[in-house]
């Protein structure tokens, strides 16, 4: 069991502290503010860089305020693993690309595997949590396994994404192309979705860890009585 992730319910552990839904509000409002002036938008001969530092720069803040924030750290380990887990159910709105598709509003090249890779990830998450209040609980490695799966799933996103836009990147695109994706309402999902949800990953990644690195600590303990 020693590798096992267990859980018991706590209704208070299933609720976004405020501080953390007060954060999230404030930089979905700058997306929206950003994005109601085409600040996300890329012209025929330029690189779309404007939405790659909205992926990025979110991850680099969190990475540089995690090492230097012991109150940070000890906020993430805090976290409920069920709730940041059972949140990626969200991700089955990606089907929508699908739909956009058929309606020639997005290309195939981008729709497709964008929308079937969120639906994958957003159906496991919830047989994941459920599995973590059984006895038997839920393997560490598969937790991690999904959470690289979702990830991947972003960044092959992110690439066809920038391939079948009306940018310098599009090498693929065709006479449908991605851009609305960078212009409202479709860029929230790029510019604050994926941000988000790739932070979720990161927080579940630093959780599992840090339990396994106590785990082993443990057993060696346990050995050496």
């Amino acid at each position: 069991m020693k590798d096992k992730i267990m859980t018991r319910v706590d209704r208070s552990d299933l609720k976004l502290p405020p501080l953390a839904v007060f954060v999230l509000v404030a930089w979905f409002a700058m997306i929206a503010w950003l994005a109601a002036g085409d600040a996300f938008a890329a012209g025929p001969g330029e690189l779309p860089w404007k939405l790659t530092l909205a992926l990025v720069l979110p991850q680099a803040l969190f990475a540089l305020a995690y090492r230097a924030s012991a109150g940070l750290r000890d906020f993430v380990h805090a976290l409920s693993l069920p709730l940041i887990t059972g949140l990626q159910s969200w991700r089955m709105l990606g089907m929508g690309f699908l739909m956009l598709y058929f309606w020639d509003v997005l290309p195939p090249l981008f729709a497709y595997p964008a929308g079937l890779g969120d639906a994958a990830v957003a159906l496991a998450a919830p047989f994941l949590v459920a599995a973590m209040f059984t006895a038997q609980g839920v393997s560490r490695r598969r937790l991690i396994l999904w959470n690289w799966l979702g990830v991947a799933d972003f960044l092959m996103a992110f690439a066809v994404g920038f391939l079948a836009s009306g940018s310098a990147a599009g090498l693929l695109a065709g006479s449908v192309t991605s851009d609305p994706m960078l212009r409202l309402p479709m860029v929230l999902v790029p510019a604050f979705g994926v941000p988000f949800f790739t932070l979720l990953h990161i927080v579940s990644f630093l959780q599992l860890y840090r339990s396994r690195e106590e785990t082993i600590a443990l057993t060696a303990a346990r050995a050496t009585a």
